[in-house]
């Protein structure tokens, strides 16, 4: 349960790091370690009734993106829904009822947003040579698992269930190429001298006498 633990803590980074972005709200270390802490509050309850684990859905940002809403009294109250509708499975059946080309339409959106958030963050980057090849690699890995499970069937089982996400396995190559690739320092600048520069001061002044005499 452990492994599981580590991935749900990956892709509940990810979100946090998205919903920043599109709620325009600055994520600080504390909200981060609270935001972590209850999912593994969560997943702990979960564990108690006999469930898996659970994490935040990143399908929560798009729908931030697209609103503008993000209230926590709102996403409570959509919590409180969820749960009439699994105790009352004629309100459930409802909303079973939607069309699949609503739904289809609305999730095109809302990954949509999610990717544009992403795309957003990284512009903000320098994505020099080493940026570069960390997101280059670290986007394809995630990708390649996800796309192609099958690559990971050679592995130890222990490997298979840790690196089955698409998000913890980007993750961790991006925070492994991050340590390995070290950034070069920039080189610092030559100061001048205190006189040379003093000189060169003076040197500029303008001569009040000479314009006063012409």
């Amino acid at each position: 349960m452990g492994i599981v633990y580590l991935v749900t803590i990956m892709e509940s980074t990810g979100d946090f790091l998205a919903l920043s972005e599109v709620s325009h709200c600055k994520l600080t270390g504390k909200r981060l370690s609270r935001g972590i802490l209850c999912d593994g509050v969560g997943s702990a309850l979960a564990a108690v009734f006999g469930t898996t684990p659970f994490s935040s859905f990143s399908q929560n940002v798009g729908i931030v993106a697209i609103t503008g809403v993000a209230s926590r009294f709102v996403v409570a109250l959509t919590g409180a829904l969820l749960m009439i509708a699994g105790l009352f499975p004629k309100l459930a059946a409802l909303i079973v009822t939607v069309p699949q080309p609503v739904l289809g339409g609305a999730s095109i959106i809302m990954f949509g947003m999610i990717i544009a958030a992403g795309i957003k963050m990284l512009s903000r980057v320098d994505l020099n040579e080493r940026n570069s090849v960390i997101v280059a690699v670290s986007i394809t890995a995630g990708l390649a698992v996800t796309t192609r499970p099958d690559i990971l069937s050679n592995l130890p089982s222990f490997f298979q269930v840790s690196l089955s996400s698409g998000i913890t396995t980007g993750a961790l190559v991006a925070v492994l190429l991050n340590q390995l690739f070290k950034q070069d320092s920039p080189e610092p600048q030559e100061m001048e001298e205190p006189e040379q520069v003093k000189a060169e001061s003076v040197n500029k002044q303008p001569s009040f006498n000479t314009e006063l005499a012409s």
